[in-house]
C-alpha cells in the first residue's frame, strides 16, 4: 500500500496523518564495500587511491578522506548509482587516476546535511548488501496525530493493531522470549503511592554494552531519538514499540538496592539527565533508592544512577503510573518527555512487564547480557485496572444507533482484530481501551 493511501485510511479512521516525509527519495544503487588497500596518489598529495571489494570484484576509487583505513566497510556509490544530491555517479579521472565510483559520507547517503568524512559501518555489516534496504536509507515517515483519549496508539504495535482492522490484514507482533538464569540479587520495592500500582524491577547483568546495530539506530533517529549507548537504545526502541516507557538504573550506582515510590514534599529535589536541578512540590511522583531520589516517576531519570557506556550491570524499571499524577508532575516540572507524554495519555498496564521482557530479550541478543530470574513487583491487586471491564452486546441495537447493516460477521471479525472478545452476548474491552471505551455506543464508534 502506497503511503498516501495509508494515510488516508488512518485519517479517516480518526487517526490524523498531518505529514508524510519521504526520505532518500533520489538514492539508488548504494552498496556496501570493503576496503581492501591505501596508497599515495602519484600526482596529488590531498588524494589516496583505495581498492574498495563489493565481495565479488575490486573497484578503484580515488578519495580526498582522511578518517579510512584498510579493512573498513563503507557504504559504496559506483557509476550509475545516485546519491542524495541527486548526482548520478560516472567514471572520471582524478589527477590522471581513473577512479570508479565514490566513497560515501552520511551526507552523500541522506543521513546528514554535513560531514566530516567517509561513514564507517559496523565491523558485521555484511559486503556488497544493497545499503538503501540496509540501512533504511529511503522511506515514508507518517507524522501521526494522536487524541488524548487513544494513548494506546502512542506505538509501533498500538498504531500496527489499527492498521490491520483498517486494511483487513493479520496482525504480527514479534514473540518475546526471555531465558533467565538463577542469579540472585538483593533489590526489593514497596510503593507508598496509589498512583503506582503495578511495579517490575529485572536484575540484568554482564550487558557487554557493544555499538548498537545500524538497524536499531537508524529507526531511532528516523523516529526523533538520538542514539545514544545500547542500553538506553534499546529502552527507546521498546518503548516506540510498545508504548511503554522504561528506565535502566546502573547497579554500580545503587548502594541500598531499596526502591520505594513515594509522593514528594519540598525538601525533595532531584537533578535529572538533562542537568537540571529541580526542587519538587507536594505530591509529585519520585522513585527513590535509599530514600535518595533516582527519578521523577515516568518523566525522567536522575544523573546519580544514570547508565553510561561502562555500565555492565542495570536494574530495569517498569512500571504503571495514573495519567493526571504525570501530566501534573510533569507541568509543576516544565518538562515533558517522550515517557511522560505517554503516561499522560495512558500506557497499557499488562503491557508493562511485556515491555521489560522485549528490553531484556533484545540485551540477551545484542549485548549478551544475563537475566536473572529473581523478578521483584510490587501490584495493587484491587485496582481498577487489573479488573475486567465488560458490557452487553446487541448487534441490532449497533446497527440501529448507526443508521446501518451490517452482519454479525463483519462486525465481530473487526471487535476481534481490535483486541475486544465477546461472549455470550457480552463483550469484554482490552486493557489498552479500558480508560476510553466506557459503553456500547463506543463500540458504535469504533465500528464506523
Amino acid at each position: 500500500m502506497h503511503p498516501e493511501d495509508l494515510a488516508e485510511k488512518l485519517t479517516m479512521a480518526g487517526l490524523e496523518v498531518e505529514s508524510i516525509d519521504s526520505i532518500g527519495t533520489c538514492l539508488e544503487g548504494l552498496i556496501t564495500g570493503k576496503i581492501e588497500s591505501i596508497s599515495p596518489h602519484p600526482n596529488a598529495d590531498k588524494l589516496v587511491i583505495t581498492s574498495v571489494s563489493d565481495g565479488k570484484n575490486s573497484h578503484q576509487i580515488v578519495t580526498g578522506a582522511k578518517n579510512i583505513n584498510v579493512g573498513d566497510i563503507i557504504p559504496l556509490s559506483l557509476p550509475g548509482s545516485v546519491v542524495a544530491s541527486g548526482m548520478k555517479l560516472k567514471q572520471t579521472s582524478l589527477r590522471g587516476i581513473d577512479s570508479f565510483g565514490m566513497l560515501c559520507s552520511e551526507a552523500e547517503c541522506g543521513i546528514t546535511e554535513e560531514s566530516d568524512g567517509i561513514w564507517i559501518l559496523p565491523s558485521d555489516t555484511p559486503i556488497g548488501v544493497d545499503f538503501i534496504e540496509y540501512a533504511i536509507l529511503k522511506d515514508s515517515v507518517l507524522d501521526v496525530a494522536i487524541l488524548p483519549n487513544r494513548g494506546d496508539c502512542q506505538s509501533i504495535w498500538g498504531l500496527a493493531r489499527e492498521i490491520a482492522a483498517i486494511t483487513g490484514e493479520t496482525l504480527s507482533l514479534p514473540k518475546v522470549s526471555v531465558s533467565s538464569s538463577d542469579i540472585k540479587h538483593s533489590y526489593s520495592v514497596q510503593s507508598q503511592s496509589p498512583h503506582c500500582p503495578l511495579y517490575i524491577g529485572r536484575y540484568i547483568s554482564s550487558i557487554k554494552n557493544a555499538p548498537t546495530p545500524l538497524w536499531m539506530k537508524r529507526r531511532l533517529e528516523l523516529c526523533g531519538i538520538r542514539p545514544i549507548s545500547l542500553i538506553v537504545d534499546v529502552t527507546n526502541y521498546v518503548l516506540l514499540e510498545t508504548g511503554h516507557p522504561l528506565h535502566a538504573f546502573d547497579d554500580a550506582k545503587c548502594s541500598s538496592k531499596s526502591i520505594s515510590i513515594i509522593e514528594s514534599t519540598k525538601e525533595h529535589s532531584v537533578t535529572t539527565l538533562d542537568s537540571q536541578k529541580r526542587l519538587c512540590q507536594d505530591g509529585q511522583l519520585l522513585i527513590c533508592e535509599n530514600n535518595t531520589p533516582v527519578a521523577l516517576a515516568g518523566i525522567m531519570g536522575a544523573e546519580n544512577t544514570e547508565v553510561s557506556t561502562e555500565t555492565s550491570t542495570i536494574f530495569l524499571e517498569a512500571a504503571y503510573f495514573t495519567p493526571h499524577i504525570i501530566r501534573r508532575s510533569s507541568t509543576l516540572s516544565g518538562l515533558r518527555t517522550d515517557s511522560s507524554i505517554r503516561f499522560e495519555k495512558g500506557t497499557n498496564i499488562e503491557t508493562t512487564d511485556l515491555a521489560s521482557q522485549r528490553a531484556a530479550m533484545l540485551l540477551q541478543e545484542l549485548g549478551q547480557a544475563t537475566v536473572s530470574d529473581h523478578v521483584i513487583s510490587y501490584k495493587n491487586n484491587s485496582h481498577e485496572l487489573f479488573k475486567e471491564k465488560s458490557f452487553p452486546f446487541n448487534i441490532n441495537q449497533l446497527n440501529s444507533f448507526l443508521g446501518s447493516n451490517y452482519s454479525e460477521n463483519s462486525i465481530k471479525t473487526l471487535l476481534h482484530t481490535l483486541g475486544f472478545s465477546i461472549k455470550n452476548n457480552k463483550i469484554s474491552i482490552p486493557s489498552w481501551r479500558r480508560e476510553d471505551i466506557d459503553d456500547w455506543p463506543c463500540i458504535a464508534e469504533e465500528i464506523a
